[in-house]
């Protein structure tokens, strides 16, 4: 019995589209009631790694727990494959604008299969005012999604319309430890990035010429006329 899994493929895409989703809330910023601007730090976390590091930093020397916050982070949490967008998967991909001065080959694959993929992204705030106004910001230009133009495949040059989506979110002000240590302000929200995964590649053949032959109908060996058809042609 052959091995399916024998040949080693990587395409990297759901490393990719976790880089494209930290990528949407990087310039996120807040304006402070003096004018100053701050800018919201994000990084790629689960809420226990979050809230440890930050715990950390705390505890440092001459170091205020204000100068922590506000922070967001995010992680991939799952996948499920998308079978409303499945189509004809002996359908091939391949590159649509090869160098045909230079190569006789392009690289080709079978159809890619529709995933869905879940993100988490966490806020954490110490004053409502930095939290409502980071929320408003992702309500508003997720209504519910946004749509994103990403390259998730150079091995065949193809470029994707992809769309993530607000499925929900929740919001949570609790208070930690002593009154004077102040409060800790928690938002989270969930999302859905609908993409692609890819298959192996191969190389395939560029068709650089069509030879046409039309036959008779009443007389299937006999042929009419031929044409042939080349780069030139098209």
């Amino acid at each position: 019995m052959m091995a399916i899994l024998e040949n080693h493929f990587y395409n990297k895409t759901i490393k990719l589209y976790t880089a494209v989703f930290g990528t949407v809330f990087n310039d996120m910023s807040i304006i402070r009631s003096d004018g100053k601007e701050v800018k919201v730090p994000i990084a790629y976390a689960g809420q226990q790694k979050q809230n440890v590091r930050i715990d950390e930093e705390s505890e440092r020397p001459n170091v205020r727990h204000k100068m922590n916050l506000p922070r967001m982070a995010f992680r991939l949490v799952g996948w499920e494959k998308d079978e409303s967008r499945i189509t004809n998967k002996r359908h091939v991909l391949q590159d649509q604008q090869p160098d045909r001065t230079s190569v006789n080959s392009v690289q080709s694959q079978y159809n890619r299969v529709p995933y869905n993929f879940d993100y988490e992204l966490m806020v954490k705030t110490k004053h409502v005012d930095d939290m409502l106004q980071i929320v408003e910001q992702i309500l508003v230009y997720f209504n519910p999604g946004i749509e994103i133009v990403v390259n998730d495949n150079e091995t065949i040059n193809a470029s994707t319309a992809i769309n993530l989506e607000l499925n929900g979110s929740n919001f949570e002000d609790n208070f930690e430890g002593l009154y004077e240590d102040g409060r800790s302000i928690e938002a989270t929200f969930n999302f859905t990035l609908e993409g692609y995964l890819y298959t192996p590649s191969q190389t395939s053949g560029i068709i650089k010429q069509i030879n046409l032959n039309y036959y008779d109908l009443l007389d299937p060996d006999t042929i009419l006329e031929s044409d042939v058809i080349d780069e030139s042609d098209l």
